[in-house]
């Protein structure tokens, strides 16, 4: 079994507060065996290694938890109406795209909140079979929603507990690894009067999580108002989508409880600052401008209560900028990277073996380019991913990655060129 070791550079963990620099990481197939301060690497492990890779002017990491996204809609053109209305099949081969993508954000896990078609099952299955290269997936497959509800034909629609009940078990059959319900409306409506209002009932939210958890599994809600948030929290929800216009009271309880908070800002200042680039609906672009301060004042409520707070990117969300914006809404840099890799694996239920630079835990691992401590941006200097033990060819992973045109249109079967949208 090759033996590879990461000598030098900063080390930071994941677990402890304090950085270790320099220091040193090393891997025999797929786990870690040894970690810690260059002083003490030991001079005949280090001889023995097969493999060796210079950390030095690097940050050490783990590889980085994205525990809240749709890969078969990730970074996609056009209002949600277009896309959910594309051909599956190209919405499951935007979503291999958005695979590779993630690996070279130096995102080794990603927790798919939801797709069209079976699509983020698939692209599990395909990762897992080794027909495609990708960080390892989780994914609720279909969030559950009421009649008529936000998301839908993303979701899956039920009414009643015993219907609620009935779609949980059908989910956890086809392979969920977690389950998620809609228990609000969006925070910012594509169309006047933005529509917030509280969706599913608790007993219904019951029915799910009390199904789930018989299973073993995980659970969430999408969630924006502080009432939708209290009602899922009563229900034995396990962590809250967004939280936008979380309240006071609400963070409190949340930090009671022990619910976590998947942050996703980043989706948000994306939609405001370059929605239009993304041709979003001009409304929808200015309603979500409007959000972004409310959004940081209410998510800064959470940090204050001390509520556990996880790194979600959404659709077009980015790792640099919800890191920044976690510190802007007042953590530490050293708590938003923990947010990104430990906290993150704690929301997944997968703590036991990502999210830390730990002896027996996997080789998950991400090399950047100078101290996220000083400049959070050294995040996106993405320099070297090690996924399962596995050295991801950064530079061969970028040459396959296409340029993608604005949306999928066709005419009389001839893709439109990006110039032909309006």
């Amino acid at each position: 079994m090759t033996i590879t070791l990461i000598r030098g550079g900063r080390l930071i963990d994941g677990k402890s507060d304090a950085e270790i620099a320099p220091g040193y990481v090393v891997f025999e197939g797929d786990r870690i065996t040894a970690v810690g301060p260059l002083s003490e690497l030991d001079t005949k492990l280090e001889r023995r290694a097969d493999r060796v890779i210079d950390g030095s002017g690097l940050t050490v990491l783990p590889g980085l938890v994205n525990a809240h996204e749709h890969l078969d809609d990730r970074r996609s053109f056009g209002a949600f109406q277009e896309r959910v209305t594309r051909p599956a099949a190209m919405l499951l081969l935007g979503a291999a795209r958005a695979t590779l993508v993630s690996l070279t954000e130096g995102i080794t896990t990603v927790r798919d909140c939801g797709g069209m078609a079976n699509n983020p099952l698939y692209l599990k299955h395909a990762v897992e079979l080794g027909v495609l290269v990708g960080p390892r997936i989780k994914t609720c497959i279909s969030p559950i929603c009421q009649s008529g509800g936000y998301g839908i034909p993303m979701t899956t629609p039920a009414d009643g507990a015993d219907q609620v009940r009935q779609r949980t078990r059908e989910l956890l059959w086809r392979g969920a690894d977690f389950i998620k319900c809609m228990a609000s409306m969006g925070a910012a409506g594509a169309r006047p009067g933005g529509p917030t209002g509280v969706q599913m009932s608790v007993a219904e939210m019951s029915a799910a999580f009390e199904e789930a958890h018989r299973s073993g599994k995980r659970t969430t809600v999408h969630a924006h108002p502080p009432e939708a948030i209290r009602q899922a929290i009563e229900a034995g929800v396990d962590a809250v989508e967004h939280a936008l216009l979380i309240d006071d009271e609400t963070a409190n309880l949340m930090a009671r409880s022990g619910t976590y908070l998947v942050s996703t800002l980043s989706e948000v200042l994306v939609t405001a600052e370059e929605g239009r680039a993304y041709r979003r609906p001009p409304l929808q672009v200015e309603r979500t401008g409007k959000l972004l301060e409310t959004a940081l004042v209410n998510v800064r409520r959470a940090v204050r209560a001390g509520v556990k707070i996880a790194m979600g990117l959404d659709v077009l969300g980015d790792p640099v900028r919800e890191l920044q914006l976690m510190v802007r809404v007042g953590m530490t840099p050293m708590q938003s990277l923990q947010a990104a890799t430990r906290v993150g694996a704690e929301v997944l239920d997968m703590a036991d073996s990502i999210g830390t630079l730990e002896v027996r835990k996997l080789a998950d691992i991400t090399l950047v380019e100078g101290n996220p401590l000083d400049d959070l941006a050294a995040v996106g200097r993405v320099k070297l991913v090690i996924l399962g033990g596995r050295i991801i060819d950064g530079l061969a992973l970028q040459s396959a990655i296409g340029n993608q045109l604005p949306g999928y249109l066709v005419d009389h079967g001839r893709v439109l060129a990006a110039d032909e949208y309006r």
